[in-house]
């Protein structure tokens, strides 16, 4: 009995202290343990003893002694475990990741970053190997890599070489999803697929066709430019601007916007249930025709590509019609205000949210939105300093009557919260508000006064 009280308070020491020896077998530690610790006893309490049966009567002991051990060492155990936990003690012995089923391996590493993943896929070939689970990599943002960690931590600026070590990990990265093969719901990125020397445009219609995408739900597709390699273009324009470098910008522009076309079809036709969307836009024809596959649209940002261009009135009510589920739209668009005006009228009977403050030349004639809560809107012209159409030679209509007519759930403008009773008349701060954002003779002449 006193033995075992020693072995019990030898292993809470052992699962406290450090461990200098790890053995394959219990019995055997045990032993070697108990024969450390009692050698200064044995050797004054068996003096009697003669040096042959010495050694013998002590393996006897140990041995009886490992026996008894083992039987008790799952209460000792359980009972270290229960002080241990009761003190809010965490250790190795208290949990094991590798025991865990694989369902929740996967579920902790799907909370981890690209860059973590990759990491932890070094660990071991178990977690390699878990890393190449497709369910891991449904949302892809390529926006979340980091474009030169080591230039800051050393204070220096970053070079054309930190892009290239960029870009080789990006295009590692997309090479490694075309291996996984995921189903993606989420895609964002930040890239132009114009530049035919980084290529990606061709890596992205390769991911588009390789991995399942008919789960996407949210993208943001920033295909204009690539902001990481921006500061390191150097410009092929000279001090004074001329006509070739006008034709040069126009040629990479309508080069860049026929790659779009292509991958924009691409996407529509891979993706058709995408529920959020936001991306610069064209008004191609084509592009607008790709609309018509998104049945399930919800939300949509569209902002603009060229510094201003002509948006036919008619792509308006294409764009609704495309898109019969539209509810948040968001729109940027700069088109000419001089050699007259251009009405658009807008028609949708699910959107609730629609946002045209940042339309430069966009004058609305009439507005069917009977769903809508919130319209943001401003009073924007866009001359490009070529002579301007006089307003008093127009005859604009009513921002108020507009909204009178079309828009009976209306909540905010702007952002001041309508009065129950605006639809009864026009009281000062609505009439404040309508002095900045009305387009109509007399709303722009009690300005200028």
């Amino acid at each position: 009995m006193e033995m075992r009280d020693v072995g019990t308070d030898w292993l809470c020491s052992e699962m406290n202290g450090p461990r200098t020896r790890r053995l394959r077998s219990l019995s055997l530690s045990i032993d070697l343990r108990y024969a450390r610790s009692s050698e200064l006893l044995e050797s004054f309490s068996e003096q009697k003893y003669s040096p042959i049966l010495r050694p013998v009567r002590f393996a006897e002991r140990n041995r009886n002694y490992s026996v008894n051990c083992i039987d008790d060492f799952s209460n000792s155990y359980a009972n270290c475990l229960t002080a241990f936990s009761g003190n809010g003690f965490t250790a190795r012995e208290l949990f094991q990741f590798q025991i865990l089923p694989v369902d929740c391996k996967l579920k902790v590493f799907s909370f981890l970053t690209a860059q973590e993943r990759g990491k932890s896929a070094m660990v071991c070939s178990e977690w390699y190997h878990l890393m190449m689970r497709s369910c891991l990599w449904e949302h892809v943002d390529l926006t979340s890599f980091k474009f030169c960690s080591l230039a800051s931590r050393l204070h220096r600026e970053c070079t054309l070489l930190c892009y290239n070590a960029y870009r080789r990990r990006l295009v590692k990265f997309l090479q490694f999803l075309l291996r996984v093969k995921p189903s993606i719901k989420m895609l964002r990125f930040a890239l132009d697929v114009g530049d035919s020397a980084d290529g990606w445009c061709e890596l992205l219609q390769e991911l588009l066709r390789v991995c399942r995408c008919k789960e996407l739900t949210v993208a943001e597709l920033i295909w204009t430019e690539t902001p990481q390699k921006k500061p390191f273009i150097l410009p092929n324009i000279s001090v004074t601007w001329s006509h070739s470098d006008y034709k040069e910008l126009t040629f990479r522009r309508r080069h860049r916007q026929r790659h779009f076309i292509r991958f924009f079809d691409l996407f529509t036709a891979s993706a058709p249930n995408v529920v959020s969307l936001k991306l610069p836009f064209d008004w191609s024809d084509r592009s607008q025709r790709a609309f018509e596959r998104l049945k399930d649209l919800q939300v949509l940002t569209l902002s603009r590509y060229f510094s201003y261009a002509h948006v036919d009135p008619e792509a308006f009510f294409q764009l609704f019609y495309a898109v019969p589920k539209l509810r948040h739209l968001t729109l940027e668009i700069w088109t000419e205000s001089y050699g007259g005006f251009y009405l658009y009228r807008l028609q949708s009977f699910s959107l609730e949210y629609l946002d045209i403050s940042s339309c430069r030349g966009v004058y609305l004639e009439e507005m069917t939105l009977p769903n809508l809560q919130v319209f943001r809107v401003s009073r924007r012209p866009l001359n490009l300093q070529l002579p301007l159409t006089d307003l008093e030679e127009v005859d604009m209509p009513c921002m108020y009557e507009i909204l009178l007519k079309g828009t009976p759930r209306l909540l905010y403008l702007n952002d001041h919260y309508l009065l129950p009773e605006w639809r009864l008349g026009i009281y000062e701060e609505l009439e404040n508000l309508l002095k900045g954002i009305c387009s109509c003779r007399f709303h722009k002449a009690s300005v200028e006064l």
